[in-house]
């Protein structure tokens, strides 16, 4: 990890603007190279700062995630646990004993939910969320 940089530091660094960050250990060439890569309009971070934004964004995303679940009606709940099995609404709506257009207007609502576009897009999010 980089000397005394935080993920706390990392992220207020990204908040203020900063476009680059060399360890205080980097070579003068490393330093150039840095400053050159930035004014190309490149972002630069050593790997260190770099693992710290994955994991917040990981966990961002796992938040952004649990938010739009506890979104979701009951009914919605199920619906998208069985789009996440792989069932097609008129299996969905037979499981339920609804009516298919019943599925249809939950699967609708669901995609707008969680800002995707396909019913395979919400199965993979959901599988995703599941395998934490």
């Amino acid at each position: 990890m980089a000397v005394g940089v935080s993920e706390a530091e990392a992220l207020s660094w990204i908040e203020a603007g900063v476009s680059g960050y060399c360890d205080p250990d980097a070579s003068l060439e490393d330093l150039t190279l840095a400053v050159a890569r930035v004014a190309r309009g490149e972002p630069v971070t050593s790997p260190d700062v770099a693992a710290h934004l994955l994991r917040r964004a990981r966990r961002t995303s796992a938040d952004v995630l649990d938010a739009d679940e506890t979104r979701l009606t009951p009914r919605e709940s199920e619906v998208v646990d069985l789009v996440a099995e792989g069932l097609s609404n008129k299996a969905i709506a037979h499981r339920l004993t609804i009516q298919e257009q019943t599925v249809k207007n939950h699967v609708h609502s669901i995609l707008l939910k969680f800002g995707v576009h396909g019913r395979g897009e919400a199965a993979a999010r959901v599988r995703r969320h599941q395998a934490r």
